[in-house]
């Protein structure tokens, strides 16, 4: 079953709306990273050139910003999601991607 491309545009809409509403920073995985592992990484930092270089400057501003870099590293990531709707926006791209995987539609391939 082919995915219409309105369908799909619905859906990517549907989805950007979804997570542009959403308050990422309120969230359980932001909360545990942020109080878990961030200061397990700089911690870690603390043992390399970061902690002399500027002295120390780079590691006080992760560890103040780090919220935001959190936010800024799982928006990314889900904005990267949009690419996995891509090919069936754009069906051109779609027949590209399917050609170099090897993948010809409606060739047998004998």
């Amino acid at each position: 079953m082919k995915a219409s491309p309105v369908a799909a545009d619905d859906l990517a809409i549907m989805i950007f709306f979804v997570l542009d509403n959403v308050n990422l920073l309120d969230t359980r995985l932001i909360q545990t990273i942020a109080t878990q592992k961030v200061p397990q990484l700089l911690g870690h930092l603390e043992g390399t050139f970061l902690n002399t270089w500027k002295d120390g400057k780079v590691i006080l501003l992760l560890e103040e910003r780090s919220d935001l870099i959190l936010f800024l590293i799982l928006k990314t990531l889900l904005c990267l999601s949009f690419g996995l709707f891509f090919p069936f926006v754009h069906e051109e791209s779609g027949h590209r991607i399917l050609r170099r995987l090897g993948i010809h539609r409606g060739v047998s391939n004998r």
